[in-house]
Protein backbone atom coordinates (compact mmCIF):
# COMPACT_ATOMS: atom_id res chain seq x y z
CA UNK A 1 0.00 0.00 0.00
CA UNK A 2 1.24 2.88 -1.05
CA UNK A 3 0.22 6.84 0.35
CA UNK A 4 0.53 10.43 -0.69
CA UNK A 5 1.24 12.53 2.23
CA UNK A 6 1.32 16.12 1.71
CA UNK A 7 1.85 17.07 5.50
CA UNK A 8 4.25 16.96 7.96
CA UNK A 9 1.31 16.59 10.38
CA UNK A 10 0.26 13.28 8.81
CA UNK A 11 2.84 10.89 11.08
CA UNK A 12 -0.40 9.96 13.13
CA UNK A 13 -2.48 8.82 10.08
CA UNK A 14 0.45 6.35 9.09
CA UNK A 15 -0.03 4.28 11.50
CA UNK A 16 -3.92 3.56 11.25
CA UNK A 17 -4.63 0.36 9.39
CA UNK A 18 -6.89 1.02 6.54
CA UNK A 19 -10.20 0.05 6.19
CA UNK A 20 -11.72 -1.69 2.62
CA UNK A 21 -11.66 0.69 -0.19
CA UNK A 22 -10.68 4.12 1.71
CA UNK A 23 -9.04 6.28 -0.19
CA UNK A 24 -7.96 9.19 1.76
CA UNK A 25 -7.58 10.25 5.35
CA UNK A 26 -8.12 13.63 6.60
CA UNK A 27 -7.37 15.47 9.75
CA UNK A 28 -8.70 17.61 12.97
CA UNK A 29 -7.28 21.39 11.70
CA UNK A 30 -7.17 24.38 13.89
CA UNK A 31 -6.14 27.76 12.85
CA UNK A 32 -2.09 28.35 13.60
CA UNK A 33 -2.25 32.23 13.24
CA UNK A 34 -5.39 33.30 15.46
CA UNK A 35 -3.68 36.33 17.17
CA UNK A 36 -2.49 37.89 13.57
CA UNK A 37 -6.08 39.98 12.89
CA UNK A 38 -9.32 40.03 13.41
CA UNK A 39 -9.90 38.41 9.88
CA UNK A 40 -7.96 35.10 11.90
CA UNK A 41 -9.86 35.71 15.00
CA UNK A 42 -12.71 34.95 13.12
CA UNK A 43 -11.18 31.90 11.30
CA UNK A 44 -10.32 30.39 14.80
CA UNK A 45 -13.96 30.10 15.39
CA UNK A 46 -14.90 28.84 11.30
CA UNK A 47 -12.40 26.10 11.71
CA UNK A 48 -13.14 25.13 15.34
CA UNK A 49 -17.10 25.29 15.87
CA UNK A 50 -18.27 25.32 11.91
CA UNK A 51 -15.69 23.35 10.03
CA UNK A 52 -14.92 20.82 12.46
CA UNK A 53 -18.14 19.59 13.09
CA UNK A 54 -19.32 19.12 9.09
CA UNK A 55 -16.20 17.16 9.18
CA UNK A 56 -16.58 14.94 12.26
CA UNK A 57 -20.18 14.32 10.65
CA UNK A 58 -19.53 13.91 7.51
CA UNK A 59 -17.07 11.68 7.98
CA UNK A 60 -19.04 9.35 10.70
CA UNK A 61 -20.52 8.02 7.26
CA UNK A 62 -17.02 7.73 5.57
CA UNK A 63 -18.36 10.41 2.96
CA UNK A 64 -16.47 13.83 3.64
CA UNK A 65 -17.08 15.78 0.61
CA UNK A 66 -13.42 17.62 1.12
CA UNK A 67 -10.28 16.35 2.05
CA UNK A 68 -7.93 19.09 1.62
CA UNK A 69 -4.79 18.11 0.22
CA UNK A 70 -2.16 19.66 2.05
CA UNK A 71 -3.96 18.06 5.40
CA UNK A 72 -4.98 14.70 3.82
CA UNK A 73 -3.44 11.64 2.75
CA UNK A 74 -4.63 9.54 -0.49
CA UNK A 75 -4.16 6.23 -2.02
CA UNK A 76 -1.72 6.83 -4.36
CA UNK A 77 -3.41 3.75 -6.55
CA UNK A 78 -6.69 5.39 -5.63
CA UNK A 79 -5.56 8.92 -7.23
CA UNK A 80 -4.44 7.39 -10.49
CA UNK A 81 -7.78 5.03 -11.23
CA UNK A 82 -9.46 8.70 -10.81
CA UNK A 83 -7.07 10.45 -13.13
CA UNK A 84 -4.87 12.41 -10.84
CA UNK A 85 -5.35 15.93 -9.93
CA UNK A 86 -7.47 18.34 -12.07
CA UNK A 87 -6.10 21.84 -13.12
CA UNK A 88 -9.11 23.62 -11.43
CA UNK A 89 -9.38 26.25 -8.74
CA UNK A 90 -10.73 23.21 -6.20
CA UNK A 91 -8.93 20.96 -6.80
CA UNK A 92 -9.45 18.70 -3.69
CA UNK A 93 -12.77 19.03 -3.83
CA UNK A 94 -13.17 17.51 -7.37
CA UNK A 95 -10.80 14.87 -6.40
CA UNK A 96 -12.47 14.15 -3.26
CA UNK A 97 -15.82 13.65 -5.34
CA UNK A 98 -14.39 11.44 -7.85
CA UNK A 99 -13.26 9.08 -5.51
CA UNK A 100 -16.62 8.83 -3.74
CA UNK A 101 -18.37 8.38 -6.85
CA UNK A 102 -15.66 5.32 -7.48
CA UNK A 103 -16.27 3.53 -3.83
CA UNK A 104 -13.81 4.86 -2.08
CA UNK A 105 -14.42 5.79 1.69
CA UNK A 106 -13.26 8.48 3.48
CA UNK A 107 -12.02 8.24 7.47
CA UNK A 108 -11.62 11.25 9.70
CA UNK A 109 -8.34 10.82 12.15
CA UNK A 110 -9.52 13.39 15.06
CA UNK A 111 -6.35 12.34 16.83
CA UNK A 112 -3.81 13.36 13.67
CA UNK A 113 -3.80 17.80 14.23
CA UNK A 114 -2.88 19.99 11.79
CA UNK A 115 -2.49 23.73 12.30
CA UNK A 116 -3.30 25.96 9.04
CA UNK A 117 -2.01 29.61 8.30
CA UNK A 118 -5.31 31.40 7.47
CA UNK A 119 -5.81 34.88 5.44
CA UNK A 120 -5.04 37.47 7.65
CA UNK A 121 -7.19 40.02 5.71
CA UNK A 122 -11.17 40.40 4.83
CA UNK A 123 -9.86 40.72 1.13
CA UNK A 124 -7.60 37.52 1.93
CA UNK A 125 -10.54 35.68 3.45
CA UNK A 126 -13.20 36.68 1.18
CA UNK A 127 -11.05 35.25 -2.37
CA UNK A 128 -10.44 32.25 0.33
CA UNK A 129 -14.15 31.98 0.41
CA UNK A 130 -15.17 32.87 -3.40
CA UNK A 131 -12.49 30.32 -4.31
CA UNK A 132 -14.25 27.53 -2.50
CA UNK A 133 -17.26 28.59 -4.15
CA UNK A 134 -16.04 27.63 -7.28
CA UNK A 135 -14.43 24.82 -6.42
CA UNK A 136 -17.53 23.66 -4.95
CA UNK A 137 -19.41 24.05 -8.36
CA UNK A 138 -16.56 22.61 -9.68
CA UNK A 139 -17.30 19.22 -8.11
CA UNK A 140 -20.18 18.81 -8.27
CA UNK A 141 -20.63 19.45 -12.36
CA UNK A 142 -17.42 16.86 -12.24
CA UNK A 143 -19.67 14.41 -10.21
CA UNK A 144 -23.53 14.99 -10.02
CA UNK A 145 -24.98 14.05 -6.20
CA UNK A 146 -27.17 11.32 -8.13
CA UNK A 147 -23.69 9.66 -9.26
CA UNK A 148 -21.91 9.27 -6.06
CA UNK A 149 -21.55 5.41 -4.98
CA UNK A 150 -23.09 5.26 -1.67
CA UNK A 151 -26.61 7.02 -0.23
CA UNK A 152 -25.01 8.96 2.37
CA UNK A 153 -22.57 11.01 -0.56
CA UNK A 154 -25.28 11.27 -2.35
CA UNK A 155 -27.44 13.12 0.60
CA UNK A 156 -24.18 15.43 1.32
CA UNK A 157 -23.98 16.14 -2.55
CA UNK A 158 -27.46 17.40 -2.23
CA UNK A 159 -26.95 19.19 1.32
CA UNK A 160 -24.37 20.74 -0.71
CA UNK A 161 -26.75 22.16 -3.39
CA UNK A 162 -28.56 23.68 -0.61
CA UNK A 163 -25.51 25.68 0.47
CA UNK A 164 -26.41 27.86 -2.64
CA UNK A 165 -29.84 28.53 -1.10
CA UNK A 166 -28.70 29.54 2.25
CA UNK A 167 -26.24 31.76 1.54
CA UNK A 168 -28.58 33.47 -0.60
CA UNK A 169 -31.59 33.20 2.06
CA UNK A 170 -29.07 34.83 4.30
CA UNK A 171 -28.08 37.92 2.25
CA UNK A 172 -31.36 38.68 0.52
CA UNK A 173 -33.50 37.62 3.72
CA UNK A 174 -32.18 37.02 6.90
CA UNK A 175 -29.55 40.05 7.31
CA UNK A 176 -32.64 42.32 5.21
CA UNK A 177 -35.50 41.31 7.54
CA UNK A 178 -32.88 42.05 11.29
CA UNK A 179 -32.35 45.51 9.42
CA UNK A 180 -35.88 46.15 8.88
CA UNK A 181 -37.02 44.49 12.56
CA UNK A 182 -34.46 47.12 14.07
CA UNK A 183 -36.61 49.96 12.31
CA UNK A 184 -39.66 48.49 13.92
CA UNK A 185 -40.96 47.15 10.19
CA UNK A 186 -41.23 43.00 10.75
CA UNK A 187 -41.64 41.66 7.56
CA UNK A 188 -39.36 39.27 7.30
CA UNK A 189 -37.99 38.42 11.33
CA UNK A 190 -40.14 37.06 14.03
CA UNK A 191 -40.21 34.53 16.65
CA UNK A 192 -38.97 31.73 13.97
CA UNK A 193 -35.71 34.45 13.84
CA UNK A 194 -34.78 34.25 17.31
CA UNK A 195 -35.29 30.60 17.59
CA UNK A 196 -32.95 30.05 15.03
CA UNK A 197 -30.68 32.20 16.51
CA UNK A 198 -30.91 30.62 19.83
CA UNK A 199 -30.20 26.97 17.83
CA UNK A 200 -27.16 28.41 16.28
CA UNK A 201 -25.64 29.60 19.80
CA UNK A 202 -26.39 25.69 21.34
CA UNK A 203 -24.79 24.05 18.27
CA UNK A 204 -22.26 26.34 18.90
CA UNK A 205 -21.45 25.64 22.44
CA UNK A 206 -21.88 22.05 22.05
CA UNK A 207 -19.16 21.74 19.49
CA UNK A 208 -17.30 23.92 21.59
CA UNK A 209 -17.47 22.27 25.03
CA UNK A 210 -17.10 18.97 22.55
CA UNK A 211 -13.52 20.14 21.31
CA UNK A 212 -12.02 21.16 24.72
CA UNK A 213 -12.57 17.34 25.75
CA UNK A 214 -10.58 16.58 23.36
CA UNK A 215 -7.36 18.55 25.21
CA UNK A 216 -6.35 19.92 22.05
CA UNK A 217 -4.80 23.47 22.42
CA UNK A 218 -6.84 26.62 20.99
CA UNK A 219 -6.89 30.02 21.38
CA UNK A 220 -9.78 31.85 22.47
CA UNK A 221 -10.80 35.08 22.03
CA UNK A 222 -14.05 37.09 23.13
CA UNK A 223 -13.98 39.53 20.55
CA UNK A 224 -12.66 36.80 18.04
CA UNK A 225 -16.00 34.92 18.50
CA UNK A 226 -18.49 37.75 19.06
CA UNK A 227 -16.73 39.37 15.44
CA UNK A 228 -17.31 35.68 13.98
CA UNK A 229 -20.71 35.59 14.92
CA UNK A 230 -21.36 39.32 14.25
CA UNK A 231 -19.42 39.66 10.43
CA UNK A 232 -18.42 36.37 9.73
CA UNK A 233 -21.01 34.69 8.07
CA UNK A 234 -21.94 37.86 5.70
CA UNK A 235 -18.15 38.09 4.50
CA UNK A 236 -18.61 33.75 3.84
CA UNK A 237 -21.93 34.44 1.99
CA UNK A 238 -21.05 37.43 -0.08
CA UNK A 239 -17.70 36.08 -1.35
CA UNK A 240 -19.61 32.37 -1.88
CA UNK A 241 -22.04 34.09 -4.15
CA UNK A 242 -19.82 36.17 -6.16
CA UNK A 243 -17.89 33.00 -6.27
CA UNK A 244 -21.43 31.10 -7.98
CA UNK A 245 -21.69 33.68 -10.26
CA UNK A 246 -17.91 33.66 -11.56
CA UNK A 247 -19.17 29.90 -11.89
CA UNK A 248 -22.15 30.54 -13.80
CA UNK A 249 -20.90 33.07 -16.24
CA UNK A 250 -17.84 29.88 -16.86
CA UNK A 251 -15.73 33.09 -15.60
CA UNK A 252 -12.44 31.96 -15.15
CA UNK A 253 -11.06 32.25 -11.42
CA UNK A 254 -7.67 32.81 -9.77
CA UNK A 255 -5.61 31.84 -6.66
CA UNK A 256 -4.49 35.20 -4.66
Amino acid sequence: MSWKAASPFLCPVTGVSRPPAAGFFYLHRFVKNPRASLAAAMQNYDYLLSIAAVKRFQGSYRSALVAQGAFSAYDTAAVRQVGGWKDVLGEDIVLTYQLLEKGFGSEYQAAAVGYTTVPETISGLYNQRKRWAVGMLEGLSTVRPWQQASIYSRHFSLVNLSVIWLDLAFLFGFVPGLLLAALGYFYLAGCLTLTTLAVCLVFFLSTYLYQKQLHIPFYNSVWGFVWFLALFQMIQSTAAVHGYLLRLLHRKGEWK
